[in-house]
């Protein structure tokens, strides 16, 4: 009878969406951290408007283009890429 209480208890231990609570406090700063590493978007940049670095140069596209060529485009989406328009 005693054997699915420990069962029981064994998988609330190995949950990690699950906090104990010691009867003094509890300690928030796991969750917290993980909320503000996934509020930080990936590819942060000054404003909506900016057009970032080039990933291979490293040039300020805000000021122009660049001189590396255009990264080949992956031809299963050759059919999506005409539906758009800028397709073959």
């Amino acid at each position: 009878e005693g054997g699915s209480d420990e069962q029981e208890s064994d998988s609330l231990d190995d949950d990690a969406d699950v906090a104990h609570h010691d009867g003094d406090k509890l300690d928030l700063a796991p969750i917290v951290r993980e909320l503000l590493i996934l509020s930080v978007p990936m590819a942060p940049r000054c404003k909506e408007s900016c057009l970032g670095l080039c990933p291979t140069c490293g040039a300020n596209l805000n000021g122009g283009g660049c001189a590396c060529p255009p990264a080949n485009a992956d031809p299963r989406w050759a059919a999506l890429d005409s539906l758009r328009g800028q397709g073959e």
